[in-house]
């Protein structure tokens, strides 16, 4: 006789998380099927009428010899990204050089720029106007209405 349970319920049964159960049905070692309901669909995990307590200790251990290809894909992996990152900082320090020997030239090429002194600074926002006296600015109200629209 089967059992047909939803995936919180047989999750609980069997002793594992809703997601080892979706692993385990996608992988193919519990049975399931897809039952509509509104707005999509559901699954049902049909089960025995009596399962065993741990289902976990039906899966084989990983033999050895997948583990040592793994692990050699992996080291292969590892090693190729050293050799791409090595070149690359290569790359990053001959392009350093470079912009630094541009960044020099071009100081070199640039013509001089006549430095302004706080002193002429000074004196160019306080000169005399042709009558003697300082420019006067106008108040603040003023200034606004020259920048109002006219109505």
């Amino acid at each position: 006789m089967h059992e047909r349970l939803s995936l919180d319920a047989a999750a609980t049964r069997l002793g594992m998380s809703v997601h080892t159960l979706r692993r385990r049905v996608r992988a193919g070692e519990l049975r399931a099927e897809r039952e509509p309901v509104r707005g999509g669909f559901r699954y049902v995990v049909i089960l025995d009428a009596h399962p065993r307590p741990d289902d976990r200790a039906s899966e084989p251990p990983p033999t050895m010899a997948i583990t040592d290809a793994v692990l050699t894909q992996i080291t292969s992996e590892r090693d190729h990204l050293r050799r791409l990152v090595h070149e690359q900082q290569g790359t990053i320090d001959r392009l350093t050089v470079l912009l630094k020997q541009s960044q020099d030239q071009s100081r070199l090429l640039a013509e001089p720029v006549q430095v302004s002194t706080h002193e002429h600074m000074h004196q160019a926002t306080h000169e005399i106007t042709h009558e003697g006296s300082l420019p006067r600015r106008p108040s603040w109200w003023r200034r606004l209405l020259m920048f109002a629209e006219p109505l």
